[in-house]
């Protein structure tokens, strides 16, 4: 890993909110799944998850964005990226899609689309959903987590979405 980048990850340890939003900030234009220096490690990867509670909105769009972008199935084509996590001093193959649904981040997520109603952070949430979406068992959890009521529930609000949003959401619902 990079040892600037691993620096910038090491931030989000911090509890200043300061701190994490303008790391969050720089980590969503370093972030380089391709390169194995600038991808993020397991337990970077589970903190910006864990920012999923937090009740800031720069924080929750911020996150959301950058766990969409490691979610995207562009980034995902062999659905591993090597990394390497600092604690374990060692180089993994780290699946994020899986990760990210194996983790309490689809609960938190679900939790959002159901709770929030900001177009910045719903149309982010959205294309989140939409990137985790792909596989019969994702598709599963996603929906044991009350996706279809989530979905259901949005259709009330068509009228009030942005155009991004509207896309995000009609990615889901295809």
């Amino acid at each position: 890993m990079d040892p600037k980048f691993e620096k910038l990850t090491d931030n989000l340890r911090s509890s200043d909110k300061s701190v994490l939003i303008s790391t969050l900030t720089s980590l969503r234009h370093k972030i380089n799944l391709k390169d194995p220096r600038f991808t993020l490690s397991k337990t970077a990867f589970h903190h910006i998850i864990s920012f999923l509670k937090m009740p800031n909105q720069k924080l929750l769009s911020y996150s959301l964005s950058i766990l969409a972008n490691c979610c995207n199935n562009k980034n995902n084509n062999n659905n591993c990226h090597r990394t390497s996590d600092k604690t374990r001093n060692s180089k993994e193959l780290l699946n994020y899609k899986e990760e990210f649904i194996n983790s309490d981040g689809v609960k938190d997520l679900m939790l959002i689309i159901e709770k929030i109603r900001h177009d910045d952070i719903t149309c982010r949430a959205w294309r989140l959903v939409g990137n985790l979406i792909g596989s019969f068992n994702h598709c599963r959890k996603l929906m044991t987590c009350g996706l279809a009521n989530n979905i259901g529930q949005y259709f009330n609000f068509v009228g009030d979405m942005s155009s991004s949003t509207m896309q995000m959401f009609s990615r889901v619902i295809r």
